[in-house]
């Protein structure tokens, strides 16, 4: 038995075994010797009610594991309905916010950002969202876009042309998406025909704002100058577009033209 200072610095009696119980001393020795017996004769009162308690527990738990480990019935259904949202989302957006722009206007870096990011999203929805790793696409009179995954979140697009047999980028920028924040980071750029290479952390926040608005102004004309989706492939998709039923390149079949990037 042991006495300890209560919260209220009240005396209090202790019982102490394998567990620990209580009751507060009062000032008749003979009075405390009865608490006492009241108290021992309720611990088994008291272990039953903490087996109890623990079995709930127990019980409550094993139906957690069980629940978790059963597999989501929906799970495809619902992660179609996402990407859809996703993309519906998006329509809204750039239908909004590409009224009015001009080739010469300047956007503030948060503007521009946004801008950039919105553009990718609608000419290669299918790569962000994790369909497909390589996209190419095609115009006539243009060189071959390509846009791949190159990293986590991390993403390449380009221009590309064969010169004595090298593949020349004309030019190449690589950046990270980070969609939960709608932003983009520019991470490299480069132009082989005029020998130029240089990382981002390479250069002032205003050399990557010049960068940033080349790119925003580079995706416009990509759009302007139609580009269509020739061919992709990925984990989870495949297309290669039949020049035979859709005739010259830029001018996509009816039934291509959910395959297609800027409609």
């Amino acid at each position: 038995m042991l006495l300890k200072r209560g919260a209220l610095l009240n005396v209090m009696l202790c019982l102490k075994g394998e567990g620990s119980y209580q009751v507060e001393a009062g000032d008749s020795a003979l009075g405390n010797i009865t608490r006492l017996e009241n108290l021992a004769d309720k611990i088994p009162q008291y272990w039953k009610e903490e087996e109890r308690k623990l079995e709930s527990l127990q019980k409550q738990c094993e139906a957690a594991k069980a629940q978790a480990e059963r597999p989501f019935a929906e799970e495809e259904k619902l992660s179609e309905l996402l990407k859809e949202q996703v993309s519906l989302n998006l329509a809204l957006e750039f239908a909004e916010g590409e009224d009015g722009e001009t080739p010469g206007n300047q956007k503030t870096d948060r503007d521009c950002n946004y801008s950039i990011y919105r553009k990718l999203h609608k000419l290669a929805q299918e790569l962000f969202d994790g369909t497909y790793t390589y996209m190419k696409f095609k115009q006539d009179g243009y060189d071959d876009l390509v846009l791949e995954k190159i990293g986590e979140d991390e993403y390449s697009i380009a221009h590309y042309y064969v010169q004595e047999g090298d593949l020349m980028r004309d030019p190449e920028i690589t950046f990270m998406l980070e969609d939960a924040d709608r932003f983009i980071h520019l991470l490299s750029f480069t132009q082989d025909n005029m020998g130029i290479y240089y990382t981002t952390d390479e250069r002032t926040e205003e050399q990557i704002e010049d960068l940033r608005q080349f790119f925003d102004q580079w995706l416009t004309n990509i759009k302007n100058q139609g580009f269509t989706l020739y061919q992709a492939h990925g984990e989870y998709g495949e297309y290669t577009r039949d020049e035979e039923a859709g005739g010259q390149s830029g001018e996509p079949t009816e039934e291509q033209e959910d395959e297609e990037f800027f409609g």
